[in-house]
């Protein structure tokens, strides 16, 4: 456990609740149609309005959203998240059902579990904002618009929601990770394993 603990002492600097910002990678949205995609706002009941409000400034604040004049439109959906509080979710049904999809190849369990079996060391890693670190293609933004009792905004990093995120955010992690054959990636959690502990 003390290696553990000097590892983290001496890493403080990457271990944190703020996105990062990849330059590896720019996530672009490819539409198959010139149709707008334009969808009236859901009613937010007036007690989350503080919420979304709260929720709005501080993407605001991180830089991943900004204020828009884009003719796209998607509507807010707040969840409630199994602890009961809140979460700020965008409805891209809409938007997705025109984008050109993405092939790019997310890893099975399967093989990933295949992998595991010889290991006996396990480190996971959960990236903070995950999606959040990768900026999105200048032309994609307006696409990416909702509007928001601050007004109309659009996202500056890939947001969750987005039918190609996925592919994209593997394709990030296979630059980041390289070859290694001890690193694997599902989606945004990160796994390290290893035989024994002088490997990890």
């Amino acid at each position: 456990m003390s290696q553990v603990q000097e590892i983290l002492h001496e890493f403080a600097d990457v271990l944190t609740s703020l996105p990062g910002h990849t330059t590896s990678v720019v996530h672009e949205i490819r539409l198959n149609s010139d149709q707008v995609v334009r969808v009236k706002p859901y009613p937010l009941p007036f007690a989350a309005q503080e919420f979304v409000k709260e929720e709005v400034q501080k993407l605001l604040d991180l830089g991943v959203i900004e204020h828009s004049s884009s003719p796209y439109c998607s509507p807010i959906v707040i969840v409630k998240k199994k602890d009961g509080t809140l979460r700020l979710c965008i409805d891209l049904q809409k938007l997705n059902a025109l984008t050109i999809f993405d092939a790019n190849n997310i890893p099975l369990p399967e093989d990933l579990f295949a992998q595991l079996s010889h290991a006996s060391i396990f480190t996971s890693c959960d990236l903070a904002k995950a999606y959040w670190q990768i900026p999105l293609h200048p032309e994609s933004k307006i696409y990416t618009a909702f509007q928001t009792p601050l007004g109309l905004m659009q996202w500056t990093r890939m947001p969750f929601g987005l039918i190609t995120a996925p592919a994209t955010f593997c394709r990030l992690m296979r630059v980041v990770l390289g070859q290694s054959s001890s690193m694997h990636s599902y989606f945004d959690d990160t796994l390290l394993h290893t035989r024994a502990w002088d490997e990890h």
